[in-house]
């Protein structure tokens, strides 16, 4: 009599790992993640990390952490032309490590990593938590901690919104399936920290709104699940406090987010051209995660979709569609599967540009989260294989290869994010015409002096975006150093025609009149500066040595006493007052102001 194999509850499938393997194996997945960012620990600030990071004063004290709730995103940056994005906790963050560590970019990527690692770890559990398969998540979990996709959420250290927006999502579901299992008080205790890990997750990144979602796709998928689909009351009420901590980060994003500006991208597209032109995207990211061997910081330029027959849209509708084919197919036969693709799908769908066009065409820090449900679906296929007599070893093999394979990807690409050198000469490898990188390589070479160099990348910025105002900002820069005023002129008058308010471009253009003798025009540039910048000292600066330099001393008498009550402590200010004042004949103020002005020098150094 032939003997029938069985299981009991808690088990995985026949031919699974036994659960205390799986349980032993979690914890190599966030030591795998740690070991293969290991060498962003030596890394530089990169690209935004300057401009968000190393350059923000708003983060250079604990008492300024209460304003990152009722500031954007890019609030400690004047020349940011999109203020339209909320990022409170993840900017929190970067103040309280500068409380720690100052402006050291290890710790900052030390953080970034241990962050990742984290994720990796809590995907497992909550993998496991919600499949009841230990396979699958640690399949999945394990794959998504090596794979190179997320080198620009990880490696670069602005990423970090992507990250914990994701570990709020993930918390969220995990606490929400433990309250939904618990008893008693801890019901209650453990919802509230659901709601909290859901506002966290809001508050790291505009993403993180979509973690109810992801548990209502699980509870659609696994009827053992459903809890909010059958009106239990402890899934009610939570997601009660689900919807009234989303109403608070929409209350709080609509109060500091107050000057709305056109995206660029997608933003111009008719609508039609605009959706298929995502769908397309969408398939190119499916391509990405399946063999992520081209990857570039920018993607420039992501042309338009004209019409339905672009072959582009049509292996991406045939890839999408095998993909939506798949899930449907599995969502009895292999549910993880299922839910691994609307995970995916609902996490990619805000930054797609479908509903609505968002500031980047194509980006691949846009798929950390997506990249979750992707590869908890790949995590189903492989467990799949794994849990069969005939497969088992093939799965295994499987894994162990794709984990090696993605781990050498990661860490040849990890290299490329070591500093903006080695990021935009990576970048420009494989789309020359970038016109950030561009610019990012022209600032390299004029830090070196190199005006060749720099004038090169910035001219084919220009090239590429004809209304690129920083490269012809830059330009004119060059021309101003070597002389050439009238050039500068030209460049810097393009650079305001795009942008009347671009104060640096006013000023330049200010001095450039000055040089040439040409007062009138200078003082007129100098003034608008002003208005541009009224709390900077630097407008009254240059406008009294126009007016000296045009030999208007009662102009400059009334600019000096303005500058002089407004801004007593600015050493420059102090010296054209005393040749204001030695012009003047009045040696003694002339010799007070220029005392004043030796100290105050003495005091920055």
């Amino acid at each position: 009599m032939t003997k029938t194999r069985t299981r009991q509850a808690g088990q995985g499938p026949a031919g699974s790992p036994p659960p205390s393997t799986v349980n032993r194996l979690v914890w190599l997945i966030p030591l795998v993640a740690i070991a293969v960012y290991a060498n962003t620990f030596t890394a530089d600030f990169t690209y935004d990390d300057f401009d968000v990071v190393a350059k923000n004063l708003t983060l250079r004290s604990v008492a300024g952490i209460p304003g990152l709730f009722t500031s954007t995103y890019w609030a400690g940056l004047d020349s940011a032309s999109d203020k339209s994005l909320y990022r409170p906790l993840t900017m929190t963050t970067y103040a309280l490590e500068y409380q720690a560590h100052g402006l050291n970019p290890r710790w900052f990527h030390v953080v970034n990593v241990i962050l990742h690692a984290l994720v990796s770890l809590v995907l497992c559990l909550v993998v496991r938590q919600v499949t009841r398969s230990g396979t699958v998540a640690f399949a999945a979990a394990l794959l998504f901690a090596v794979h190179p996709i997320h080198t620009e959420a990880v490696s670069n250290i602005v990423g970090r919104a992507e990250v914990l927006a994701l570990l709020g999502m993930l918390g969220t579901i995990a606490a929400y399936l433990t309250a939904m299992a618990a008893r008693g008080k801890a019901v209650w205790l453990w919802g509230a920290l659901s709601v909290l890990t859901y506002l966290a997750a809001t508050m790291s990144k505009e993403v993180g709104i979509t973690a109810p979602a992801l548990i209502v796709a699980a509870e659609i998928i696994y009827p053992r699940r459903r809890y909010l689909l059958k009106a239990a009351p402890r899934a009610i009420s939570t997601f009660l406090g689900f919807g009234g901590a989303a109403a608070l980060f929409l209350l709080l994003r609509g109060e500091a987010v107050t000057n709305r500006v056109a995206h660029v991208g997608l933003a111009h597209a008719p609508a039609p051209e605009r959706i298929m032109t995502a769908l397309r995207v969408l398939g190119e990211y499916v391509g990405l995660l399946l063999a992520p061997v081209r990857l570039t910081a920018d993607h420039w330029l992501v042309p338009l979709v004209r019409r339905p027959s672009d072959p582009g849209f049509l292996a991406a509708l045939l890839a999408l569609s095998a993909l939506g084919l798949a899930a449907f197919w599995s969502r009895k036969r292999r549910p993880e599967i299922a839910w691994g693709l609307a995970v995916a799908a609902v996490t990619v769908f805000p930054v797609s540009n479908l509903p609505f066009a968002i500031g980047v065409m194509k980006a691949e820090r846009l798929l950390y989260s997506p990249s979750a449900g992707f590869l908890v679906a790949a995590g189903g296929v492989l467990a799949a294989l794994i849990e069969s007599r005939r497969g088992r070893r093939a799965g295994l093999i499987v894994l162990v290869a794709a984990t090696v394979i993605l781990s050498g990807l990661t860490w040849r690409r990890n290299v490329d994010w070591h500093d903006n050198r080695s990021l935009a000469t990576a970048t420009l490898a494989r789309t020359p015409a970038s016109p950030s990188f561009n610019v990012v390589m022209g600032n390299w070479y004029r830090e070196r002096k190199d005006n060749t160099g720099a004038r090169r990348h910035y001219t084919r910025a220009v090239e590429a975006l004809p209304t690129d105002k920083v490269s012809l900002y830059n330009l004119g820069n060059i021309e101003m150093d070597e002389g050439r005023l009238e050039d500068a002129i030209s460049y810097y008058g393009r650079a305001i025609a795009i942008d009347p308010r671009y104060a640096n471009a006013v000023n330049n253009l200010g001095s450039a009149y000055q040089k040439l003798g040409r007062y009138e025009e200078a003082t007129r540039m100098y003034l608008r500066f002003k208005d541009l910048k009224p709390d900077s000292p630097y407008p009254l600066l240059n406008l009294m040595s126009a007016y000296i330099d045009s030999k208007d001393y009662r102009a400059a008498l009334a600019v000096a006493e303005e500058a002089l009550g407004r801004f007593p402590d600015n050493a420059d200010i102090q010296y054209n007052a005393a040749a204001l004042y030695g012009a003047l004949g009045r040696t003694e103020d002339a010799a007070r102001a220029l005392d004043r002005a030796r100290v105050l020098e003495k005091t920055v150094k």
